[in-house]
C-alpha cells in the first residue's frame, strides 16, 4: 500500500455559527483526524465568526482512499467544547495529480479542477496546481450538521512523495532524506504566499437550513469565562484562488 506525506494549511473560516449567545460570537478551532488516529488542531481564535488560522498542520501519512476528517469546535473554558460543524477532505485528486507526468507542467499552472458535488463537501470549484516542486490544492469546504460555516484549506504534497510499504521505494523525500529541508522550505513558501496574498470570491454562501440540527439554541451558549477583546470580522469573504 502506498502512503503520502500530506500537509494542510488551515487558512480561515467564514460565517461561522454562533455558540456564545451572550457575546453573539464563538471561539473556533479546527481539528483534523485520520482513520489511523492522527489528530492535529489549530490554535483557538477567540471571539470571532471569521477566524484567521493560517496554520500549517501535518504531515499526515495518508493513503489515496483515506479521507481526512475535519471538525470545528467552539472553545469553552469551563464546559465541554461545542461542535460547529464537520466535513471530510477528499485527497484522491491531489494524489492522482502527484502520480502524473508533470515534466512539461509550468510552475504556477493549474493541473486540474474539481467541481462541487453532493459527496465532496466543496463549496466552490477546487484548483490543483504546481508551485515550486509542490502540488497544491485550494479548497473551500462547506460544514455539515451546523447552521452555517465554511473553511478554506490548502493541501500541499511534494511531487513523488509516495512511500510504498513493503516495496522497493520505502523512503519518501519528505521523511528525512536529502530533499526534506528543500521541500519543507517550498511548502512553507507556498503557505506564506497563499496566506498573505489570497484572492476573494464573495459569491460563496455558507448559510444553511439544516433539518438535522434541531438542538435548542441554549445548548450552544458559550461559557468560557474569559475576558477577550472582541475581534472585528473582516469584510472579505473566504478566498478560493491564488
Amino acid at each position: 500500500m502506498e502512503f503520502y506525506n500530506l500537509k494542510i494549511l488551515a487558512v480561515r473560516g467564514t460565517n461561522m455559527a454562533v455558540r456564545d449567545r451572550i457575546r453573539a460570537s464563538s471561539s473556533p478551532y479546527l481539528r483534523l483526524t485520520t482513520d489511523s488516529n492522527t489528530e492535529l488542531r489549530t490554535e483557538v481564535q477567540h471571539q470571532t465568526l471569521e477566524p484567521e488560522w493560517n496554520q500549517l498542520l501535518g504531515p499526515f501519512n495518508v493513503s489515496p482512499n483515506t479521507p481526512i476528517h475535519l471538525e470545528v469546535f467552539d472553545h469553552d473554558r469551563f464546559t465541554s467544547d461545542d461542535p460547529m460543524g464537520k466535513a471530510e477532505i477528499n485527497i484522491k485528486g491531489i494524489i492522482e495529480a502527484s502520480r502524473g507526468d508533470l515534466t512539461n507542467t509550468k510552475n504556477n499552472s493549474t493541473i486540474k479542477t474539481i467541481k462541487p458535488a453532493a459527496d465532496n463537501y466543496l463549496g466552490s470549484e477546487s484548483r490543483i496546481f504546481l508551485k515550486d516542486g509542490v502540488i497544491g490544492q485550494d479548497m473551500v469546504v462547506r460544514l455539515s450538521e451546523v447552521e452555517s460555516g465554511g473553511v478554506h484549506l490548502l493541501l500541499q504534497l511534494p511531487i513523488n512523495s509516495g512511500t510504498t510499504v513493503g516495496g522497493q521505494n520505502d523512503v519518501s523525500p519528505d521523511s528525512g532524506g536529502n530533499n526534506a529541508p528543500t521541500l519543507q522550505r517550498q511548502q512553507q513558501s507556498m503557505a506564506t504566499t497563499i496566506a498573505t496574498n489570497p484572492e476573494v470570491d464573495e459569491s460563496v454562501d455558507f448559510t444553511y437550513n439544516n433539518n438535522n440540527n434541531d438542538d435548542d439554541d441554549d445548548d450552544y451558549c458559550g461559557d468560557d469565562g474569559d475576558n477577550y477583546d472582541d475581534e472585528e470580522a473582516g469584510d472579505d469573504d473566504i478566498p478560493i484562488e491564488f
